[in-house]
């Protein structure tokens, strides 16, 4: 995944595509272990709490816990609509 950066408080951030939406979402760049998603190396994303057979797979696919930067940026009110995305960096790899 490659790491850009949020253009509001310029935390290092990366996208990955949820997928029960097929939408990009920024995630904190470095893993943790709290994080309520887990992403692949190849930026797919799935929540925690996604069916059994869909978290494992994930998680066989090397995937590793993620939080939502939505949940750590100081500025995340200004980037609630879908409309605001083109704040972030860079979104493309």
């Amino acid at each position: 995944m490659k790491v850009t950066q949020c253009t509001s408080c310029k935390a290092a951030i990366v996208f990955a595509t949820i997928q029960s939406t097929g939408k990009p979402m920024p995630f904190d760049a470095v893993p943790d272990s709290d994080g309520k998603f887990y992403v692949t190396e190849d930026a797919r994303a799935v929540h925690v709490e996604s069916p059994i057979e869909l978290a494992s797979q994930c998680r066989r696919l090397g995937g590793r816990k993620y939080t939502s930067h939505f949940a750590t940026c100081p500025n995340a009110k200004q980037h609630r609509s879908s409309d605001s995305l083109p704040l972030f960096a860079d979104t493309k790899e």
